[in-house]
């Protein structure tokens, strides 16, 4: 399937080549679509607005922001899936290419001249682009994709301002962080307009790597938590667990190559930070104690539902095929258990709100699940946190506001104390939200009113200029 998808892809980026620049700008146009304050999708809309218009570049990246943006009676969004841009970039430079590569590249070489013609043909087809849609600014939710170079250089290029979303957030981890600003530094200097962080700690990743000049970053939280945050303040989410039928037990899933065991990554000197090896020689054995134990706990507790939570991502990977094999070997027959869910598509803060005890490794999902006052239990099996891989985990300096399982005995007895008890005091809660407001920067659930003053400032200064 792939193979034929990069043929189909080879075809018409060739086809492409061969049109004019207008026509190409009407095959785009069809090809952008306006999110509706609904979440829904339309190809038709006016190409004028009275409204800053915003198109996002790489829609699927998101993370719901785009939505956030649309219900906004400041902004009209558009939007284009990535698909779409790789068709300009592959016109001419063919095969995979990374912008690195790009960065002083000899001038004397093939690549530069595809280059230069890529970056002429986009540059030609989007000034007749914004004639038909009046565009105000472009985003994007990071700085290493290929096909977004090259849009974003010809916008600026055109006055029309690019304004990053970056989209990580946790860089509490010190290899992750060496890692990004590694990345960054070897990009050279950032060639759009701004850049809106959720946190000081992206901030500060920008600023050491040279990459950005402080004035170019603003910290304003993550778009996401808007409603989630008024929902807590509202006290909407009181009581909600009580409401429910059935409990509800959930495992934000984690791969067994998971950077809390290791990472392989020419960025860094790995060995800096793991002098024995790469990948904790135990993160097996972890893996599959914890799953086995949940699927026990699962086939002991029938009235109770226990649903694993992976991204869509993860179930796509090489890593997927050892949980199955760990699921399989288990000695529990899944195909007998309704109370066992594995869903890659729930909505995570629907689903954080109506579990009573919550299971995490390192992603973000874990603060989420601590500001809404969920029991959350961290497994560290096999001695897990006298381990240099565990230096690196993000949350080592407040495992206070966890509940740690060191074995899968411990681990089910927090699991039935904490379905029979999922309080947390207000001491614990008060420390949740400060390492809350270290990840997202804000419990007033107002990320939007920053966004938006900084966005209409970005583009109001590029038409002063």
């Amino acid at each position: 399937m792939k193979d034929l998808n990069a043929l189909i892809l080879k075809i018409i980026s060739q086809i492409i080549t061969l049109m004019p620049g207008f026509l190409i700008a009407i095959f785009l146009r069809l090809a952008i679509k306006q999110r509706h304050a609904n979440g829904k999708d339309t190809v038709l809309y006016k190409n004028k607005s009275n409204k800053y218009t915003i198109l996002a570049l790489d829609s699927e990246r998101y993370r719901g922001d785009l939505d956030v943006l649309a219900k906004s009676d400041k902004f009209r969004v558009l939007h284009i899936r990535q698909g779409w841009q790789m068709l300009l970039i592959q016109a001419n430079l063919k095969g995979k290419h990374y912008i690195h590569e790009f960065k002083n590249i000899d001038k004397n070489t093939d690549l530069y001249n595809k280059h230069k013609n890529t970056q002429l043909l986009i540059t030609n087809v989007l000034t007749k682009l914004y004639k038909i849609i009046s565009i105000d600014c472009v985003t994007t939710v990071h700085f290493k994709y290929l096909p977004d170079y090259y849009w974003t250089m010809a916008s600026e290029s055109l006055n029309i301002p690019y304004i990053m979303l970056y989209r990580e957030c946790n860089l509490m981890s010190p290899i992750i962080y060496d890692m990004v600003l590694s990345m960054m530094a070897s990009q050279g200097v950032f060639h759009g307009s701004h850049v809106i962080v959720h946190n000081q700690k992206c901030k500060d990743v920008f600023i050491q790597s040279n990459f950005a000049k402080e004035n170019m970053i603003t910290i304003a939280s993550a778009l996401r938590m808007d409603a989630l945050v008024n929902n807590i303040n509202q006290d909407k989410y009181k009581n909600i667990t009580k409401e429910n039928k059935r409990k509800k037990f959930t495992l934000f899933y984690f791969p067994v190559d998971s950077s809390m065991f290791g990472i392989k990554n020419n960025k860094v000197d790995v060995k800096k930070y793991y002098s024995s090896s790469n990948y904790w020689d135990k993160k097996e054995r972890f893996f599959i104690q914890l799953h086995e134990t949940i699927l026990k706990l699962a086939d002991e507790n029938r009235d109770i539902d226990f649903i694993i939570k992976p991204k869509d991502i993860f179930m796509h990977e090489k890593s997927w095929n050892f949980y199955e094999k760990v699921v399989l070997k288990s000695g529990v027959d899944v195909k007998k258990l309704d109370n066992y869910i594995v869903d890659a598509y729930a909505d995570v803060h629907s689903l954080i709100v109506e579990s009573d005890v919550v299971c995490v490794g390192q992603s973000s999902t874990t603060i989420e699940s601590l500001i809404l006052g969920k029991r959350v239990i961290f497994p560290a099996f096999f001695e897990y946190m006298d381990t240099e891989y565990f230096k690196q985990f993000p949350w080592r300096n407040h495992l206070g506001l966890f509940d740690i399982a060191t074995s899968p005995t411990e681990f089910k007895k927090i699991f039935h104390n904490a379905m029979q008890s999922p309080g947390i005091s207000d001491n614990i809660m008060e420390k949740r939200k400060e390492l809350y407001l270290q990840c997202f920067d804000d419990l007033t659930g107002d990320a939007i009113g920053r966004y938006t003053k900084t966005i209409i400032n970005v583009i109001d200064q590029h038409r002063c200029n």
